[in-house]
């Protein structure tokens, strides 16, 4: 098997968490609730605690890369989209 591409959010969540200022960005979300029904959520980028090479967490919550619909900085500028492969800081 070959080596995957680099993940382009995982970059840019890296990037955003340890060379910008992570209060200026928000990552939405697909929720899913206790009960089973679907949202979407804005997370503060200042929330994540660790990033993974799949997922990102917040404290003892982990959410997978699969579930992150967009970047943005909280002026409303989306800096990246899923689907996209680059973003724009």
């Amino acid at each position: 098997m070959g080596k995957k591409g680099k993940s382009v959010i995982r970059e840019l969540l890296n990037r955003i968490k340890w060379s910008e200022d992570p209060s200026k960005y928000i990552v939405k979300i697909i929720h899913r609730s206790m009960e089973g029904e679907y949202g979407t959520l804005d997370i503060k980028a200042s929330k994540i605690t660790e990033i993974g090479s799949w997922y990102f967490s917040i404290g003892e919550t982990i959410i997978p890369f699969h579930r992150i619909i967009e970047v943005r900085h909280v002026n409303g500028k989306i800096i990246w989209r899923k689907g996209e492969k680059t973003y724009t800081i």
